[in-house]
């Protein structure tokens, strides 16, 4: 009953169709590590890796097991926690609270389930690799993995429905996937910030 109520909650959102999402989360206690040390600071948006967006107005302060978000739209406090499968690095992203400049009845309604994003630290930047939904969604569907899309109309990227070993099993089976992880991510590159 409490996962058919978290679904219809899911309904609610208008999810990027880049967003991997789970209701359960993408790591099991073995695997958790403690953020890397170089990454505790503030940070900025550089660019978006293969495209020329870039925007300064984007701030990212890491902190243990925490990741403070703003940007135009808003304010976010999100609980991370750092896992590694093999030797690549991962973080489940959860928002704690929110404070979006133009609060709406899906910012009310909001269900926050877990996010996935692969970390990547290169010289004196971070890189967040945002996996692509729709390769997922077919490697899941292959390898009968419980996930949820919503109707046709609405862009929610991938909700993995599954049990946290089921979900684990999975990523580990597709972590090497280059579609998935590789060429086929959304690419954020992030710098030290100036202050």
């Amino acid at each position: 009953m409490i996962k058919r109520a978290l679904l219809i909650g899911l309904l609610a959102l208008s999810l990027s169709g880049c967003v991997v999402q789970s209701l359960n989360p993408f790591y099991t206690q073995d695997i958790v590590v403690a953020m890397p040390a170089e990454m505790k600071g503030e940070w900025v948006l550089n660019q978006i890796v293969d495209s020329k967006s870039k925007d300064d107005d984007v701030l990212f302060m890491f902190t243990e097991d925490n990741l403070l978000y703003q940007d135009k739209a808003g304010k976010y406090d999100l609980r991370t926690v750092y896992f590694k499968m093999g030797d690549q690095l991962f973080v489940d992203l959860v928002i704690q609270s929110e404070q979006p400049n133009n609060r709406t009845v899906r910012d009310t309604l909001s269900v926050h389930p877990h996010s996935l994003v692969k970390v990547v630290l290169d010289n004196n930047e971070v890189q967040l690799w945002w996996p692509n939904a729709g390769s997922l969604k077919w490697l899941a569907e292959e390898q009968k993995v419980k996930f949820f899309t919503g109707p046709e109309d609405v862009t929610m990227g991938l909700v993995l429905i599954g049990e946290t070993e089921e979900i684990v099993r999975f990523l580990k089976n597709i972590k090497d996937d280059p579609d998935s992880f590789g060429e086929g991510a959304e690419k954020w590159s992030l710098k030290r910030s100036a202050k």
